[in-house]
């Protein structure tokens, strides 16, 4: 009576561990297709982090700071520990709304051309013609 308990209870835990397994699959293969990039626009863009230099750095924030203070959130907080002047570090990483704002609105070129190179070409205005359309 017993070995029947344990295996009906070894038999459940085996079932749920294998269902689990297959929701794990299936959500790494939605990741890995851009679901979350097509279908939630709210969601990270899990694209790229933007990278650049401390002077880099300061000056995006510096101008995140005055025009779009929504930004700042999602900078990276260690620039002050960078100790190499000319080494590209991971400044930020934006949800795709942010990317958006800042393909249109930012005058840093470093900036337009990393969001250009993460999108394919012409993703937003693709993007915004969808939005009108609807």
């Amino acid at each position: 009576m017993d070995i029947l308990i344990v295996i009906s209870v070894v038999g459940t835990i085996i079932a749920l561990f294998l269902l689990w397994r297959n929701e794990f699959k299936n959500e790494s293969k939605r990741m890995y297709e851009g679901y979350y990039i097509k279908e939630r626009s709210t969601k990270m863009a899990m694209i790229e982090k933007i990278y650049g230099t401390k002077e880099q750095y300061d000056e995006f924030w510096a101008w995140c700071k005055e025009n779009l203070p929504q930004a700042l959130r999602y900078f990276y907080d260690w620039s002050v520990e960078w100790d190499d002047p000319e080494h590209q570090y991971p400044m930020a990483n934006f949800p795709e709304e942010i990317d958006r704002l800042l393909y249109y609105n930012c005058p840093l070129p470093y900036v337009k051309e990393t969001l250009a190179y993460q999108y394919d070409k012409g993703y937003f205005e693709r993007r915004d013609a969808e939005v009108n359309e609807s």
